[in-house]
């Protein structure tokens, strides 16, 4: 068999293998803690044989981490549980890494990763809500992000275009770029991280008013724990749920509750545990002011970072004031314009997706869409974290513009001294004059 066709055999080996082991080693986890859960539940609660449910529920969970919601009885859930997503994409990145990646291998991983989701959905007792190509879709799509995600950092494709980017745009542009996208993915980040704390507070403040209506259920303590490490498996949703609160474009649950800086009702929600945690409207007009604030400044002080640090423009007054030094001044603030500009723009695109995927529905009636407004949400983020950037920029600028306006005030006193030393006096003289 010649070499180059025994490679191609293994490849596709390798990227059947990837998604094998992948799936597995993600659904098996899953499947213990729902038979778990529902052994616990049945045992605390007196219910039936409810560990029937497992594999049914273990098939859906897959497919609701990808995107496909599913219906249990009267429950209809098509709320991705975020976090889930992620671990799933991080496995497969990982799993590819261990075993390689190639052109090959990804097309025949995909082939099995998407047919083992149809599979799933054919095999589940549960109402799927979705059609065949639907399902195919999106589950190709997570296996893509996860592969990409592996195998293109230090693949060949990589390093080709990194050479073509090389040989065809220049150092200060590839700079100006390659810091708009760390800018943009790092205020992003951050803005994350904004709404991760602020839901870990709404936890800390409400876990009383949970604990209560554990209570008036008569929940047990293994079902209150099960079920609080389920729920979980909804906190990115939540967290970016808090970053358009603060932003002060809310969310809603259904159109049963509504929740902003200024208003928030949760009496007419279902009795389900986890709504407990929601806001309550904030009363001080100065905290009000205070949250909203919180993403211009966060992304005021990240442009700062990246107009003064060594690893970003390393902005520094310019020497002095000729027409050389005001022309490198002027392309110093240039490059950092567009910069911010593009991480405007990553900080818009990515919002918008974010808040898109963080959304979902709880039923098909008042509580068929649960999250934000994605538009509203992404205007009040990407429009303040905008200002921040162009109060960043607009401080260098201004910085920059002093510097240059003292060496120049401080030249022209120089000269004018020097001059008025050189300059011949008028006076008449005075002495003796020799015979």
């Amino acid at each position: 068999m010649p070499t180059r066709m025994k490679r191609r055999i293994l490849d596709c080996l390798r990227g059947m293998g990837t998604a094998i082991v992948a799936m597995a080693v993600f659904a098996v986890p899953i499947g213990c803690l729902i038979a778990l859960t529902l052994l616990v539940i049945s045992m605390e609660e007196g219910g039936g044989a409810l560990t029937d449910l497992t594999m049914p529920l273990t098939e859906a969970a897959v497919l609701l981490t990808q995107g496909t919601g599913f219906k249990l009885g009267a429950v209809t859930l098509t709320l991705m549980p975020l976090l889930l997503t992620g671990l799933l994409v991080g496995l497969i990145a990982q799993v590819t890494r261990r075993f390689g990646a190639s052109l090959p291998g990804f097309l025949v991983g995909i082939i099995v990763w998407v047919a083992a989701n149809l599979a799933f959905a054919d095999a589940t007792t549960l109402a799927v809500l979705d059609q065949n190509t639907v399902i195919g879709a999106r589950s190709a799509l997570v296996f893509a992000l996860g592969y990409a995600a592996g195998g293109l950092p230090g693949s060949s494709a990589t390093r080709m275009a990194v050479d073509w980017l090389r040989d065809h745009v220049s150092p200060p542009v590839r700079r100006a770029i390659g810091l708009g996208l760390a800018t943009g993915g790092l205020v992003i980040a951050t803005v994350l991280a904004m709404g991760l704390v602020a839901a870990v507070v709404w936890i800390v403040l409400g876990h009383e008013d949970m604990t209560l209506m554990f209570d008036s259920e008569g929940m047990e303590t293994g079902s209150r724990l099960l079920m609080s490490l389920i729920t979980l498996f909804w906190l990115p949703n939540v967290a970016i749920w808090a970053v358009s609160w603060c932003a002060g474009a809310g969310f809603s649950i259904g159109d049963l509750a509504t929740f902003t800086l200024w208003s928030g009702q949760g009496d007419g929600l279902p009795a389900l545990p986890a709504f407990a945690l929601l806001p309550a409207p904030v009363e001080a007009d100065w905290a009000r002011i205070a949250i909203q604030l919180v993403v211009p400044v966060t992304a005021a002080v990240i442009g700062l970072l990246v107009l003064v640090l060594p690893k970003g423009f390393r902005l520094r007054p310019p020497r002095k004031a000729d027409r050389d030094e005001g022309r490198r001044a002027v392309l110093a603030m240039a490059y950092p314009a567009g910069a911010f500009c593009l991480a405007a723009a990553v900080v818009a695109v990515g919002m918008s997706a974010i808040f898109a995927l963080s959304n979902g529905g709880l039923g098909t009636g008042h509580l068929a869409h649960v999250g934000v407004v994605v538009m509203r949400a992404t205007q009040s983020v990407g429009r303040t974290a905008a200002i921040g950037l162009t109060c960043a920029w607009l401080a260098g600028a201004v910085a920059v513009a002093a510097a240059w306006g003292l060496h120049w005030l401080l030249q022209s006193h120089h000269k004018e001294e020097t001059d008025d030393k050189h300059e011949p006096s008028d006076q008449a003289g005075s002495g003796i004059r020799l015979p």
